[in-house]
This record gives structure tokens, sequence and C-alpha cells, in this order.
């Protein structure tokens, strides 16, 4: 039966409703049903696309103290701003459309409000019910948390420990007309604004420490999209603290307030830029410029900032999109080919390795066709973002080249890879590898290239080379294919080896064992082994060499041979005894090793013996020539000067220019004889010119020289 009339209405309940059908009879039941019966009802139809009119009407029939207004969508800071204006209640209340009062809310806070004729503004404590995102029960028991109890003087640091809603207080409404309080319309957050307009307007609050409505967490809500970080109205936030500034500005007040507006400011800002998914970059760095822009209006050198705070704001200020995760990331999830017909290139490494993968990939750009597109992936664990940043840099200018990140660390967790057997300089990065047919099984081949390599041709050509539909193709290795006796291996040792790859990994053939360094792999055909089988030898394995034993043991005689030139291993050199290698290797491969002018197509600096250690070595230069053009290049120089030999540094005889001397000597010396030259084709002062440049060089060569012997 429908109610009749009332003759005063003491206090007025604003409901603003949009999409809440399942909700709303629960919510204007808990109100009609109030203890209190002298109340309005004005509920606001925010153009609601489900049923909520329906609803409405039904309830209104019932209930003549329920007005329904209904008004195009505008949200609810303009819903509440309707129901403002035809209010008639001595007191207003708020309750948004899925929560509900407890059935003595409105009484209760009638009688404090008309007890307490000082206070125009009355809190009162709330339920908390989730339907969905518990993992806020934590947060939420502090933010809702009432901190104060009785009648209190308001003081400015209340503005942080109060919080910012509107449905769990009471206002006199001549408070808010005296002051024409209203709502931001078409804002979210309006409730954020509306606190801080009547917070610094009234003297005193009344806290009420009784929970009278319930508060819903649920899927679907304005919080719940941004809780899901799928919210595109995160900049509103900051449009409302434009509003809240203007305001206090323009009542000469703000210098009173500054320090918890900006300390607010800095708390949303840290809050909100988080509520992107990680892959909205740009909306971050929209984020960053708006508070950037908008922060440096302000004299912020006497505020009492706290570290963290201090720290976020010099980082706003400054801008730094790296900080705050505005940059785009290159990792991927589910890796899938650029293009059909990319040249596929896959690296694994770790933070030690990074700046010598820099150089592989230089090497790799400068010498790669416009042709061809080249989708470069990294497999890593345990990098830092700004060495993906400086790695991305090598391909600017260079729209064929693409560089992409995949973090193995799941794998290395997953599957305990960091158990496995790993030797000397090799770390477990070089495991990555079994997984290949894995990761990249959405591509037909892969190129793998070790990080201490460079390539002199375009890797293309390699890439493109027909495999004889085999799983594998790959080098010999240099060492041990050829049965060398070098420094370290013993024949003993070598027996030792045979003898354990046969045993231990069913592996038989030495004359055909590969190195791994350079791999063409036909995904599908390395599928063909099953992945149980390849973890089953890594585990096996515990000697000599780790994921090239397990590999060699997978691909025995099914592999197809590749030539020497496009896997030059240098270290057989420097490790041969008197020269031994010159008849224990085949000609061809002799060949590459003597005739300097014959430069192979990719240099594998193998062993520990590496040129950013010894950057006088045979084709070290080349290495450096390379790392000259990489952002790790000072580094690299710094790290040589550190290492290089004790004797030498105690003699403060190595620095920096010193060593870039050394690594340029093979420049130089091509200098000198173009001097040379010129100072006999040349005549007059130009002779005498070249003559000067001549002899000044050939002393430098000379200094160079000296410094090389001793290092």
């Amino acid at each position: 039966m429908r109610k009749g009339k009332i003759k005063m209405v003491k206090t007025s309940v604003i409901i603003p409703v949009y999409n809440v059908e399942q909700y709303l009879p629960k919510c204007l039941d808990s109100v009609i049903n109030q203890t209190l019966q002298d109340i309005e009802i004005i509920c606001v139809n925010d153009e609601s696309p489900d049923n909520c009119d329906k609803i409405l009407a039904e309830y209104a029939q019932k209930d003549k103290r329920i007005i329904v207004l209904n008004e195009k969508n505008s949200g609810q800071g303009s819903a509440r701003n309707r129901g403002l204006e035809i209010a008639k209640g001595k007191y207003i209340q708020f309750l948004d459309s899925d929560d509900y009062y407890e059935p003595n809310c409105c009484e209760e806070m009638y009688n404090l409000m008309e007890e307490h004729k000082d206070i125009d503004v009355a809190c009162f404590d709330t339920n908390i019910v989730y339907d969905a995102y518990e993992f806020r029960k934590n947060f939420d028991s502090i933010y809702f948390q009432m901190r104060y109890k009785g009648k209190q003087k308001v003081k400015t640091f209340m503005i942080s420990s109060v919080d910012c809603n509107c449905w769990n207080k009471i206002f006199r409404k001549s408070f808010i007309d005296k002051n024409n309080l209203r709502f931001p319309e078409k804002l979210h957050y309006e409730d954020y604004a509306f606190f801080w307009f009547w917070i610094t307007r009234t003297s005193k609050i009344y806290f009420l420490p009784k929970k009278l409505t319930t508060y819903l967490r649920r899927e679907g809500s304005f919080l719940g999209e941004i809780f899901e970080k799928s919210s595109q109205t995160i900049f509103d936030d900051f449009k409302i603290f434009e509003l809240i500034y203007k305001d206090l500005n323009e009542r000469k007040i703000f210098e009173k307030y500054k320090e918890t507006y900006i300390k607010r400011y800095l708390n949303n800002f840290r809050w909100l830029i988080n509520c992107f998914s990680n892959e909205n970059y740009k909306d971050k760095y929209k984020l960053v410029d708006i508070c950037a822009t908008f922060l440096k209006q302000f004299d912020l050198s006497n505020i009492n900032l706290e570290n963290w705070e201090n720290t976020w704001i010099c980082n706003i200020l400054k801008k730094n999109y790296y900080m705050f995760g505005a940059y785009k990331k290159y990792d991927e999830e589910n890796l899938k080919p650029l293009n059909n017909k990319s040249v596929n290139l896959v690296f694994s490494t770790d933070k030690n390795y990074i700046s010598y993968l820099a150089v592989t990939i230089r090497s790799i750009i400068d010498n790669s066709s416009l042709n061809n597109n080249y989708d470069i992936v990294v497999l890593y664990n345990d990098i830092y973002d700004y060495q993906k940043r400086f790695l991305l840099s090598l391909k600017e200018s260079h729209p064929n080249i693409s560089i992409r990140f995949f973090n193995m660390q799941q794998y290395v967790n997953n599957y305990n890879l960091d158990k496995l057997f790993t030797i000397n300089h090799i770390a477990i990065s070089a495991y990555f590898r079994l997984f290949i047919g894995k990761i990249f099984k959405n591509y037909n081949k892969i190129l793998y290239l070790d990080c201490d390599l460079v390539a002199t041709k375009d890797v293309a050509e390699l890439f493109f080379t027909d495999i004889d539909n085999k799983p594998v193709a790959a080098v010999l290795d240099t060492v041990i294919s050829n049965s060398l006796i070098v420094s370290g291996y013993n024949s003993d040792k070598w027996q030792c080896f045979k003898k354990y790859m046969s045993e231990s990994l069913g592996f038989s053939n030495s004359k055909k064992y590969f190195n791994s360094g350079v791999m063409i792999i036909d995904i599908d055909k390395f599928n063909e082994i099953e992945f149980d089988y390849l973890l089953d030898l890594a585990k096996r394995n515990n000697k000599f060499f780790h994921d090239q034993n397990v590999l060699n043991a997978a691909f025995e005689d099914n592999y197809f041979e590749l030539s020497p030139t496009w896997n030059f291993q240098w270290n057989i050199k420097f490790h041969s005894v008197n020269g031994c290698y010159q008849w224990m290797l085949p000609s061809n491969l002799l060949a590459l090793y003597e005739d300097y002018d014959m430069v192979p197509a990719i240099i594998h600096y193998t062993s520990h013996e590496k040129p950013w250690k010894n950057p006088h070595h045979t084709f070290s230069n080349i290495w450096w020539e390379y790392a000259r053009k990489t952002p790790f290049y000072e580094i690299l120089l710094n790290n040589l000067c550190k290492n290089s030999n004790p004797s030498v540094q105690n003699n403060n005889s190595v620095d920096i220019k010193q060593l870039k001397n050394i690594i340029n000597y093979d420049q130089d010396k091509k200098l000198y004889f173009k001097y040379k030259i010129l100072s006999k084709i040349t005549f007059g002062k130009t002779r005498k010119k070249y003559r000067r440049l001549k002899k000044d060089i050939k002393w430098h060569l000379k200094g160079v020289k000296q410094m090389m012997s001793k290092i």
C-alpha cells in the first residue's frame, strides 16, 4: 500500500541510479523501512541502460516519499546535484544505489544533528561486504577506520585521515546552501572534490563509531574498473585536483592547505600510476606529463616532505618516465614472428653479458641488408631495464630491425635451471637453448647465436641456408672434433671426455661434435625430439660442457654441417702448443686461421679468452670496432682497465687512453701507411706536413706496441 504524504521532511536521501538493477531493490528497501519516517527519497535515474527505471517506477507507486528524476547520462556528480536542487530536508544524506542503510541510520543521524546544533557535518561508520576484490580488505580496514570520536575541531591533517566518501555522512542543508556546495559534473572522483569543498569550510565534525551503512565491493563498479586496470577515468582525478586548487586559491587559503594538498596529490599519483596496466605505457606517459606541468607552478621548497615524497616529486618534475614504467616495454609473453619472411635471430643472456650482446647486435645491424627484416629476440633472466633501453637504441634509424625480450625466469624456476651443471664463464642462460622448441613454436626457423661473436657478413645469407630437412645446422667444434692437443687437454683427459660422452649421454661420434654457439634450427624438426628427453640429458650431464653436450647427444648424426666461416672459433691459436694446430687442422679450416686477409663471416670468441680482456689478440680489433658504436663502449673500456694485468696496474702504466690506443692500433697502422704514401707523392709544404704526420704516428705506434707487450 502506498504510504501517505509526509508533514515535514527531516532528511533528504539522494540516490544516483545507474546500471544496478540487481542491487537497487535492496537499497530502496533499506531506505523506505527506516525508523525515521519523515524523509524524502530522491532517486536520480542517470539514463540507466538496464531495468532500473521500471524498478524505480514500481517503488514510487508503493511509497509517495520516493521522487524519481530522470536525466541524460552525466555521472554521479550531476545526479547528486540534481537531487540537491529539489531537496526539502533539513539534513542531506547520500546513498549509492548498490549499498544499503541499517534500519536506524537516518533516525540516529537526525537526532545527533539536532542535539549538536553547532556542527554541519557528522560521520558514521561503515560495514564492507565483498562480492569481489577481497585483496582490498587490509587497505579498506585502514582507509575506513574511524580515527576520531565525538565532536572534533577540524585540523588540516584531518584531510589525510578522514575518508572522502559522501554516503557515510550527514550534512546540514543550510550549510550546503550557504556555501553553494556542489559536486563537479561529468567527472569521476567527484566526491573527493566535494570532500575538500566542505571540510575546508566547516569548523567542527562529529564522529559516530556506529556502522549504519553497508558498502559493497563488486565487479563492474567504478572502482572495480580501476582494480581491473581497465579504467579510462584516471585522468579525471587530476582534473578534480585542479578544481580543488582553484577553489582554495580563489578563497585565498591555499597556503594554509598547501602541504596537505601536495602530499595528497602525490599519494593519489602514486596509487593511480599503478592502476594502469603494464602495457599501457602511453597513458602513464600522459599522466606524468600532466602532473609535471601542474606541479611546476608551485614553490615546493618550504614543504616538509618525506623521503619517498621528495623522490617521487623530483622524478615527476624531471619527467622520469622510466621510473614510472611510462615507456614501451618490449617483453613478450607469446612469441610470434613479426614477418613470415623475416630473419629470425635468437640470443640468450643475463645482465653480465648484455654489453657483449650489444656488440654482436651492432655487428649484425651494420652488415644487414635493407632487403630483409631482422626479428631479434633476446631470451633473458635478471637484466636491468636500462640495459634493455641501451640495446633498443641500437636499432634507431633502422626500420627493418626489431628487438624484443622474453623473460625466462619462469623456466628457471619451474625447471630448476640454476641447479644444472655450469662451468667457468658460462652461465645458466646457455640452457635457454633447450627451450627454443617450446618458446618459438609459432616459428618455422630461427638462427641462434651466442653473445660473444661478431658478424662481418649479412647473417641473412646464413639464415636462408637450405639445411637439407635437418633439425639443426651447426659448425664442427674446432677443438673437440679435430682432436687437438691444446693447453689444458692432455691425451688422458681427451680420452676421458670421449668415454664420459659415450657412457653418460650415449654420444659416440666425437669427430662430429658441433659447437652450439651458431645454430640454424628448424622448429618442427627440433620438436620431434621430446623436451623431457632434452631435460633428462641436461640433468645427467655434469662434466666438461653443459648445454652443448646435451644438444650433441640429442642430434648426433642428425644435423647439417655448416661451413666453418660461419663459426670461426678463435681460441685454438691461443691454446695451441708450439703451433700444433697447423698440422692438426684440415686445409680449408687452416686457411681461415692463417690468411688474415680472409675475414670469417662470423668470428666466435670462444673459451675464456675474450677480446674485451685481450684487445691485442688477432681479430680483437674487429670486435672493438663494433664496440665503439654501442652505448656500452665507455663501460667496456673501464672494465678493461680494471681487469688488466695487476703488475701493469701497480705501475700506473695502463689507463683508459692507453687502452683506446691499443684498440685503435690497427686503424692507426693503416693511417701510417697512408701518410707514408702521401709524403712521397706530394710536394712542398704538403709533403712536409705528411712527413711530420708520418713521423708522429710512427712514434705513437711504437709506444703502443711496447704497451701491448706488457699486457
